[in-house]
């Protein structure tokens, strides 16, 4: 992309802001509206119009726009279809209980598995436009194996869907932080938080930093691609990474980087259509901003994440004093700034009380 951020970046953010609360209010108006309005920054008008309305679909991954911070049914499931599920898990040896909702691209159920083991089925159409990457990611998973990545036990296809059978969480760090606000706490406690982070932190570091043999025969490292508070689970007592639809294979250095991500999550080096080992550092830095500041560093709009988190500083004055340090470094535009691996951010946060 030639000239992708210009210098004039408030005007550029003021034209896209206003062109999705066009949108959003029904009265989406054209590309070339604003780029009559604004003649020199036609270029990267257009592309960021582009890039956003591609991510649409991201937002409305089943039926109805979904918050990601209350991923919930969005509609009851009929008694035909629940019928037609558990004839498509059945001759796998799986039971449908109910849905507990949707995550990224899929439909998620709560099963029952072979011998009474519980487990969670997701299921995602072929007619999505993830379901290539989805697959494609299942395949890394097939030999990559961690205590804190969740496990996959198994895939199949039928009716024209994907079903993935993993491990089944309790619940998710969103989740768990929205309990204690329940209870008048401020949120979860710090050596809690740290605990938690520091298990992500390890499975992210065992994804990005060492070279894994996959089913093809080949050795890379992976990357997950969609870090957020909905993909660290709690299992048991501790902290799995889950959700690999969008993981993929990385070098060692920069690599590019095509497809979907969550906006509000997402490192800037994503908008440039690149990835480094560091990026997903880089959503675990927003993940734990979210939680310990009740707020995204940037925005949770998409047309100001795509320029904010790329020229603006994050917003971290909700976030103890001490803290800032180790996650302004972790929030590093340039990702070779951040910090050599996970481990050691988190334990800069720990080092900071």
């Amino acid at each position: 992309m030639n000239n992708l951020f210009p210098h004039n970046i408030p005007q550029l953010m003021k034209l896209l802001e206003d062109w999705e609360y066009s949108r959003l209010k029904g009265r989406k108006l054209s590309a070339d509206y604003y780029v009559n309005q604004c003649p020199e920054l036609s270029e990267q008008i257009r592309l960021y119009i582009s890039m956003l309305e591609e991510m649409d679909w991201l937002m409305q991954p089943v039926s109805d726009i979904m918050d990601d911070d209350n991923i919930k049914p969005a509609y009851s499931i009929s008694n035909d279809i629940e019928k037609e599920y558990n004839e498509c898990c059945r001759e796998f040896g799986y039971h449908l209980e109910r849905p507990i909702g949707y995550g990224g691209v899929g439909q998620i159920w709560k099963a029952e598995g072979p011998g009474g083991m519980p487990a969670a089925i997701k299921v995602i159409s072929l007619d999505n436009k993830l379901s290539i990457k989805e697959i494609r990611a299942l395949d890394l998973f097939k030999t990559i194996r961690h205590p804190h990545l969740l496990s996959i036990f198994g895939f199949w296809f039928k009716n024209n869907k994907l079903w993935i059978a993993s491990e089944l969480a309790d619940c998710n760090l969103y989740e768990i932080h929205q309990s204690y606000l329940d209870q008048g706490e401020p949120g979860i406690p710090f050596p809690l938080l740290i605990r938690y982070f520091s298990e992500a932190a390890e499975a992210i570091d065992f994804l990005n930093l060492q070279k894994h043999r996959l089913s093809t025969g080949l050795d890379s490292f992976v990357q997950h691609g969609d870090i957020k508070l909905h993909n660290l689970l709690l299992a048991g007592d501790s902290i799995k990474v889950g959700d690999f639809g969008l993981a993929r294979c990385i070098g060692p250095e920069t690599n590019l980087h095509s497809g979907y991500f969550t906006t509000s999550y997402a490192p800037p080096e994503y908008f440039d259509g690149k990835t480094y080992p560091a990026s997903d550092q880089y959503s675990l830095a927003v993940s734990y901003v979210r939680l310990r500041a009740g707020c995204f560093p940037f925005s949770d709009c998409p047309s100001e994440s795509i320029a904010a988190a790329r020229f603006r500083k994050p917003n971290l004055s909700k976030i103890p004093a001490a803290e800032r340090p180790a996650l302004e470094k972790a929030l590093s535009q340039n990702p070779r700034e951040r910090w050599s691996d996970c481990k050691s951010f988190i334990e800069a946060l720990k080092c900071s009380r």
